[in-house]
Order: structure tokens, then C-alpha cells, then sequence
């Protein structure tokens, strides 16, 4: 995430506690719509994230995210 971050110019601006021990960082610029989100969930695997196992609604998630960026 350091990477895109510094490449795009932003700074870690919100971090929330969502769902079952997971842990999403937000990445934003004051001078710009452009925005970097990170979502650690912990033992995560490789497959679509599931409401039931995860707390939250992945799909909302996405859609937020690019509601955000689209803005």
C-alpha cells in the first residue's frame, strides 16, 4: 500500500474496525479524489470474502469504494 500511496501523493487518513477483527485503511488526498483502500482480514483466503464468516457485506464495500472514487 506504501507504494500506491506514495505514488498518488496520499496519506493514511481513516482507519476502522469493521467486521470481525478486520481492519481497513483509507488512503486520501486532500488535493485529489484519488484514494487507496486497504482491507486486512485476518486468516483471509484467496476466495470472495462471505458476510457470514467476515461481519461485513463485501459487495457494499466495493460499491462505496467506488462511489468515493467516482465522485
Amino acid at each position: 500500500m506504501g507504494y500506491y500511496a506514495e505514488n498518488n501523493n496520499l496519506t493514511l487518513t481513516n482507519t476502522q474496525s469493521i467486521g470481525d477483527n478486520s481492519i481497513l485503511d483509507i488512503y486520501a488526498s486532500t488535493e485529489s479524489s484519488n484514494q487507496v483502500w486497504n482491507l486486512y482480514i485476518p486468516e483471509g483466503t484467496h476466495s470472495w470474502p462471505d458476510e457470514c464468516y467476515t461481519g461485513f457485506d463485501i459487495n457494499a464495500l466495493v460499491l462505496e469504494f467506488l462511489d468515493v472514487v467516482s465522485n
